[in-house]
């Protein structure tokens, strides 16, 4: 153990290293449980990586959304973190619905805005997030509303296809109203 502490540049007892891809970094924070636990989920959503097949794309400052409501009917954005726990496990469940729903026709895009990206913070303060994760969803350039459905796989994919015939059958609604005049 002695040369272990050594070869990792221990100098000092106790001393605590953060370990990424094998290589030792010193540890700069609080020692109480809770500063260790956020600094290990910070580090685990730092190594996050999407699933292959996700079509799951990163939204990153106001141009990033313009972009992205210009390429897509209906979207919708899950604002998150990187160090928070219910978003790290929603991170796999979104990979998955995103397959599906792109599939759909028409499809929903899926999208993340992380809100440890300074330029975020004034989308979040925009669209009124003050909690994490939360999904907003948008339709035609416009912001609709705030997702409620479930953080399963399958409670996103039944709620946004739920949101997207709405949304149509409304619109076609709205259109068929303004020929009968």
């Amino acid at each position: 153990t002695v040369a272990l502490a050594r070869r990792v540049g221990v100098t000092e007892l106790p001393d605590i290293k953060i370990f990424h891809f094998g290589r030792p970094r010193d540890y700069q924070a609080g020692a109480d449980a809770l500063d260790l636990i956020d600094v290990a989920r910070w580090n685990a959503g730092a190594l996050m990586q999407r699933l292959p097949t996700s079509k799951v794309f990163e939204i990153e400052g106001a141009d990033g959304l313009q972009d992205a409501l210009a390429r897509h009917q209906l979207l919708l954005v899950a604002f998150t973190t990187r160090w928070c726990s219910r978003c790290l496990k929603l991170a796999s469940e979104f990979d998955q619905a995103s397959t599906l729903l792109s599939a759909a026709d028409p499809p929903v895009a899926l999208a993340t805005l992380n809100l440890d990206v300074p330029v975020n913070a004034a989308l979040a303060e925009r669209f009124g997030v003050y909690s994490f994760p939360i999904g907003k969803y948008f339709f035609r350039k416009r912001f609709i509303g705030a997702f409620t459905g479930g953080s399963h796989a399958h409670e996103i994919v039944s709620e946004m296809l739920t949101i997207r015939n709405n949304l149509l059958n409304a619109d076609k609604d709205e259109r068929d109203g303004k020929e009968e005049l």
